[in-house]
């Protein structure tokens, strides 16, 4: 409790309330979804309240017309509204150059990242019994 309403130098509280989130991307990409708290909406992704430590894990998709080397363009715009009523606004652009040779994809991979979009896939997938779930990581890891 003490960390959720911690008080920053300004006098507002270290969380945001009524967030919004868009994802932006360049043609050969294909923004699919997100896996984290939160509700799809018809502009993005809405959340009740983000905090600095709030994790969202973007689904993205390349088309089939990628070459190798071509860069794809992401940029996620998030809004939300402070305790103080200031409306907040931040832009996050990245990019990355596809790659099909095997060396390139491990030098960049992230085994934390994938262990934790794992465990979001699995946990967002509804299973009739305990069994289909155990199943579905057997067979995944």
């Amino acid at each position: 409790m003490r960390k959720t309403m911690s008080i920053k130098n300004e006098s507002y509280l270290s969380q945001g309330f009524n967030a919004k989130v868009i994802v932006k991307t360049s043609p050969n990409l294909k923004y699919n979804g997100v896996l984290g708290m939160g509700k799809s909406s018809s502009s993005g992704w809405r959340l009740g309240s983000i905090f600095p430590s709030t994790n969202l894990t973007f689904l993205l998709e390349t088309s089939k017309d990628v070459t190798h080397q071509d860069f794809g363009y992401v940029q996620i715009v998030t809004q939300y509204q402070r305790s103080d009523r200031k409306l907040i606004v931040r832009v996050t652009t990245f990019a990355r150059m596809f790659s099909e040779t095997k060396e390139e994809v491990i030098d960049g991979f992230d085994q934390e990242a994938v262990a934790v979009f794992q465990a979001r896939f699995l946990l967002m997938k509804k299973y009739e019994e305990v069994k289909d779930c155990e199943r579905m990581i057997d067979k995944n890891f």
